[in-house]
């Protein structure tokens, strides 16, 4: 596993655990407190979903499928966010979980 993969999976657990603390929280990446946690489950089980972990100032971040979404987690449902526009969703670079040499 890459050391900034871990660093992020670190943080994502952090994160997990009281998805309030995010705005103090530094970005794995930069150091930047920006980060963003959303989760996004189907319409008729918003227990279970895929997150989306990013930091909105560096774009980087990651995304974990199959998740549990935690109380005061941030949510959309998969049909919210195959309805919202474009332009509108964030996009970042996905830090992968292994680099391997170029």
């Amino acid at each position: 596993m890459s050391e900034l993969y871990d660093k992020w999976l670190h943080a994502y657990v952090e994160a997990e655990k009281d998805p309030r603390s995010l705005s103090a929280s530094p970005c794995p990446s930069c150091g930047r407190p920006a980060l963003r946690l959303l989760f996004v489950v189907p319409a008729d089980d918003t227990s279970v979903g895929r997150a989306e972990f990013w930091c909105d100032h560096c774009r980087k971040g990651v995304f974990f499928s199959r998740v549990t979404v935690p109380a005061h987690g941030d949510f959309v449902t998969m049909e919210q966010r195959r309805a919202t526009p474009r332009e509108k969703v964030a996009r970042y670079e996905i830090i992968p979980p292994t680099v391997h040499p170029g």
